[in-house]
């Protein structure tokens, strides 16, 4: 049953019945859509750009503690060999030897993920840190760079002391 309203028109001096309509127009309805969208998306821009943030602390102190183990290994003389960590654009590998063998079986990997690149500025101009058995001296001193791949401003840098003390910015 509808509920009636009487209406006189100005124009016409004939009483006319006009049902009230509820519900929502579909101009509300869009409006509210709208709103809701961009709430979400300014909710999801802090979120997405803390990720990032964290993958690129995480990579660069993962990236630390490997080189700290690769040097500790080598300073106790671990298998009778140096011990280093090898850095691609997405990984750094710890390795066992004087030289990086990618297909090693005991190569422990560690990925970055889709956010975190290196680059790398080592005296000898190569990707490894080898640390000297014994000593743990390591003649590929320098530092490598993490930077978020969508805003290479911000980074974290690594820094390898020719005597083989690591730190970061």
């Amino acid at each position: 049953m509808h509920k009636m309203t009487a209406h006189y028109p100005k124009s016409c001096g004939k009483l006319t019945a006009r049902p009230v309509l509820a519900g929502f127009a579909v101009i509300e309805l869009v409006l509210v859509i709208g709103m809701v969208v961009i709430i979400a998306a300014l909710g999801t821009a802090p979120v997405l750009f803390f990720k990032k943030t964290n993958a690129l602390n995480t990579a660069a102190l993962t990236s630390m503690s490997l080189l700290k183990d690769a040097r500790v290994r080598a300073l106790s003389s671990m298998g009778g060999v140096a011990h280093g960590v090898h850095f691609a654009d997405e990984s750094a590998t710890l390795f066992s030897g004087d030289t990086f063998n990618g297909g090693a079986v005991d190569n422990e990997v560690t990925s970055f993920g889709t956010f975190v690149e290196t680059s790398r500025s080592l005296n000898g101009g190569g990707d490894e840190v080898v640390f000297t058995r014994l000593t743990g001296e390591t003649e590929e001193y320098g530092t490598i760079t993490f930077r978020l791949k969508s805003d290479v401003a911000k980074t974290k840098v690594l820094y390898v002391g020719q005597m083989g003390t690591i730190k970061t910015d």
